[in-house]
């Protein structure tokens, strides 16, 4: 009992000092994973924008006709010509050149501060806590070397 604590101490204090060794190391991966993160969140966000806002445009799009489904059946049939020469379909190039003229193009950018935020925790998170499960696995498995772990 006594020898397997002293194992278990042992063991301890080589994962520390593994640790230790490569905390720089560990800590670049988790600042480049950041910075990459932020990186594609600033290049990426205008498409999430403009998805978003085509989502809702859309939406929109479609309670009005539904809207106009239902006044359709409570107008008498010689009237619905009318009420169908004003619906119009709904034409995405048109609707973001709008929101470009009117708003300019920074408006595909509005939301970007609290997505780079959370890219930049995420994504340095999650390269940190790769770089240190590889070390935590080279300890146990010291006949992989980085780029057998790499693969796997």
């Amino acid at each position: 009992l006594i020898r397997n604590k002293m194992e278990q101490a042992e063991d301890r204090s080589k994962f520390m000092q593994m640790l230790m060794d490569n905390m720089k190391e560990t800590a670049v991966d988790g600042i480049s994973g950041g910075l990459a993160g932020c990186i594609s969140s600033a290049l990426l966000h205008p498409l999430e924008n403009i998805r978003t806002r085509l989502q809702d445009a859309n939406s929109k799009t479609q309670v009005k006709e539904s809207v106009a489904e239902d006044l359709e059946e409570k107008i008498e049939d010689n009237d619905t010509s009318k009420l169908k020469k004003q619906e119009k379909k709904f034409n995405s190039a048109k609707f973001l050149l709008d929101i470009l003229k009117n708003e300019g193009i920074l408006s595909f950018y509005k939301g970007l501060s609290i997505t780079l935020v959370g890219s930049v925790i995420t994504f340095g998170i999650y390269f940190f806590w790769y770089k240190v499960c590889k070390i935590i696995i080279q300890m146990k498995k010291p006949v992989l070397d980085s780029t057998d772990l790499t693969i796997v």
